[in-house]
């Protein structure tokens, strides 16, 4: 009988009342607020608890971070700037419905991470050894459909994913298992949060190649990429809008609290639509842009010569930081978004099969 992996809330707690002893170890204290936070959304089906800071603090520290993503607004344009809209990649077919239980899972991500080598495949057979109360596959929800946290200061990883009864299963599964294997390798990279998606975003690509072929689910692995990459267009537009939307508040930050939004309201901002950008602070709307279209060129690479595209990738992994990945791409000779159009000229192609 295929088991019931069920992350253990009990050891959580245990954890946490640990770690809250070490208050003055600032790697303890870190992990001690992901922890209560982790264990908060377990107990509200992963619903996460409104903004505690005002809209005024999050409008500022946004703006003071504005400069830094200056070099990288001109990619979300980019993906704004292509012949398709988001809605161009929303297929209206079903995935193929498939049953496959927690152990057939965790059997079918060993063989894929095997076949990417053992930088990749030895971490995650390190996760295997502790999987029973580190994992849990839960009702699909509005919420959350995967997500990992990373205890740094005692290297253990929870993982939690949607147990949708198709494709989604398996490579948000390829996804989040990524996210353990980079920790796993280098911790420092999972703190890195402008590109610590990148090599996830690129293995559920690949995930969803393999998957689709090893279980004869037609089209399922474009339909799949197609749809992450709806939704990163979609996310490209918000961050072209919520730019617009800092820099006008940077003009008139000095000014009242009233003229400062009667000036946004004025620019097209009203304050609901302020409240919904700023829900999310700016590093979050920029999680998977840089991501997305790293692992759009590393697939490219893939596709021809896997070896290399995995070595690029170590590297990535292993000596990048939000600050130097755009030389690193350039020392590996990887120009964003010159493999774009063709990305979703192939996935428009393969949503019509």
């Amino acid at each position: 009988m295929a088991k019931d992996y069920t992350i253990s809330l009990s050891y959580l707690e245990q954890l946490a009342d640990m770690f809250s002893s070490y208050s003055n170890d600032l790697m303890i204290r870190a992990d001690y607020e992901k922890i209560t936070d982790y264990i908060n959304r377990l107990k509200h089906n992963y619903v996460s608890p409104d903004p505690v800071t005002s809209l005024l603090e999050r409008l500022k520290i946004d703006y003071e971070k504005l400069t830094f993503y200056k070099p990288f607004y001109p990619l979300a344009v980019a993906l704004t700037s292509t012949n398709f809209t988001p809605n161009d990649f929303y297929s209206t077919k079903d995935y193929h419905n498939i049953y496959i239980n927690n152990d057939q899972t965790l059997d079918i991500m060993k063989d894929f991470f095997q076949e990417q080598g053992e930088f990749f495949y030895n971490q995650f057979i390190e996760f295997l050894s502790e999987v029973d109360d580190h994992l849990e596959y839960v009702n699909p929800n509005n919420a959350m459909d995967g997500e990992m946290l990373f205890l740094r200061s005692i290297a253990e990883a929870f993982v939690s994913i949607a147990n949708y009864p198709n494709i989604c299963k398996l490579t948000i599964s390829s996804h989040e298992f990524t996210h353990v294997i980079d920790a796993f390798n280098n911790p420092d990279f999972h703190e890195q949060l402008l590109i610590r998606e990148i090599s996830s975003m690129f293995m559920e690509i690949v995930a969803s190649d393999y998957l689709s072929q090893k279980l004869n689910l037609g089209n399922d692995n474009i339909k799949r990429r197609a749809y992450l990459h709806g939704l990163i267009k979609e996310q490209a537009h918000a961050i072209i809008r919520k730019t617009q939307l800092l820099e006008i508040y940077g003009e008139h930050q000095d000014e009242s609290k009233k003229r400062l939004f009667a000036t946004l309201r004025n620019n097209g901002f009203s304050k609901k639509a302020v409240e919904e950008y700023e829900k999310y602070c700016i590093i979050e709307d920029y999680y998977y842009i840089i991501a997305h279209l790293t692992a759009i060129e590393l697939y490219f690479i893939y596709i021809k010569d896997k070896e290399k595209a995995l070595t690029i990738l170590e590297d990535i992994i292993m000596n990048g930081t939000d600050h130097n990945i755009l030389s690193i791409l350039a020392n590996h000779q990887i120009i964003l978004t010159n493999h774009l159009d063709e990305y979703e000229d192939n996935l428009i192609k393969g949503l019509k099969k």
